[in-house]
């Protein structure tokens, strides 16, 4: 039952996209031909689904197993030929909808097939265009970039007094046993657009999780009575406490100060905004304005926003999971502008998508994006139940016809 959810799903987003064959298309009319006999089922599992997205709290369960025992009796067609065609088209749409609502946002894609061995011939092939694996580099003191894709996992190079370590999974610390009694030296590691997200340890143990599209200038020991980096873009802190060294990020437009906690900072030179999300300890943020300096606390749970030339600092109590999810490999959005979730997504896979038609848009998507799938399949997720497709091809958003 899970391998047919698994291939529906495929084809009926292949039909919400025009992107099925004659015989493709007859094999999906049949099957929602199929004992399909209770709308008031799929408006109950749609109800409940948008109360729980409502209340932030967890699909029930039984949603999801009603997905799979009842899929096939959620709609009733109408008896009119003239009306079939647009009704299976909305049929497909609320079906899928329910699939990836109930069964992908909130509990998780099902692995897909290995090897395509059970995949039958008219089975329409899985997208691959994933993201890539590899490609961040750090810059030394002297100007010399190291790429870590052409290095093995292991010592990196010892500059200096320092021996710079790759581990597995994209890891990368530095080893505190060496003597370094010499001046500081900066290093700067960059993960491009499109690369995966990069896990650094700093010289006091603090462990930061740099985010794609960003960087992060550090020393390679901390001296002195404090502890200063500088981002460009978004990380996760998880800071090594030590009360006789505050630990600062520095942004172009905010700074945090905090003595050991764990937060998420979000400062790209193209937002307008930067956010700080904090989900353990306390941190003081602080900006810039034209009034002064502003500052406020965060507790746990809060989230942090300065927008450019503002003359305050906003604050709010949200669910943190939306915002520090990115470094799990997904995204969750809740009612967020489809413009903001396209950029997002545009930053990760490296691909620029023509977002014109938006201009106007207040069309909202709430839900989970798993980040191991290909761009098409997201951005189809993305544009599913609203008044936009994605053409691949043209690497846009357009209105659906």
């Amino acid at each position: 039952m899970a391998e047919m959810n698994e291939y529906y799903t495929r084809l009926l987003g292949n039909y919400l996209n025009n992107a099925c064959s004659p015989q493709q298309v007859e094999e999906l009319l049949q099957w929602l031909q199929q004992d399909v006999a209770n709308r008031l089922l799929l408006k109950q599992l749609q109800a409940e689904f948008q109360e729980a997205m409502d209340s932030n709290a967890e699909v029930p369960a039984h949603i999801s197993d009603r997905v799979r025992t009842r899929l096939l009796k959620a709609v009733q067609p109408p008896a009119s030929r003239t009306y079939k065609l647009l009704f299976y088209r909305a049929a497909a749409a609320a079906i899928l909808l329910l699939l990836l609502g109930a069964g992908l946002f909130y509990f998780g894609r099902k692995a897909a097939v290995k090897n395509g061995s059970s995949q039958t011939a008219s089975t329409p092939p899985v997208q691959t265009t994933l993201p890539k694996k590899t490609g961040a580099f750090i810059t030394l003191a002297n100007g010399e970039q190291i790429e870590l894709n052409k290095t093995g996992n292991g010592r990196v190079t010892g500059h200096g007094a320092v021996n710079i370590i790759k581990l597995a999974d994209n890891r990368i610390t530095y080893d505190s046993t060496v003597n370094n009694k010499g001046a500081v030296a900066y290093h700067t590691l960059t993960v491009p657009r499109g690369i995966k997200m990069v896990q650094l340890t700093l010289a006091d143990g603090t462990l930061v999780w740099l985010n794609t599209a960003s960087s992060i200038k550090y020393p390679t020991t901390f001296t002195g009575n404090e502890r200063r980096v500088q981002l460009t873009g978004e990380a996760y802190f998880d800071v090594k406490h030590d009360a006789a060294k505050p630990f600062s990020v520095l942004t172009k437009n905010i700074t945090v100060n905090v003595l050991g906690t764990r937060f998420n900072v979000s400062a790209y030179d193209d937002d307008v905004q930067s956010n700080v999300v904090l989900e353990k300890g306390s941190v003081a943020l602080s900006a810039k304005s034209a009034g002064g300096t502003l500052t406020k606390q965060l507790v746990p749970g809060n989230l942090g926003s300065f927008e450019t030339g503002a003359q305050n600092i906003a604050v709010a109590s949200v669910n943190t999971e939306e915002y520090v999810s990115w470094k799990m490999g997904y995204l969750i959005f809740k009612q967020a502008p489809l413009e903001l979730i396209v950029k997002r997504v545009s930053r990760y896979y490296d691909v620029q998508i023509n977002t014109s038609v938006l201009a106007h848009s207040d069309e909202t998507f709430s839900g989970r994006l798993d980040l191991q799938n290909s761009i098409d399949e997201v951005m189809n997720l993305v544009c599913l139940g609203t008044s936009y497709m994605y053409l691949p091809n043209q690497q846009k958003l357009a209105v659906r016809k």
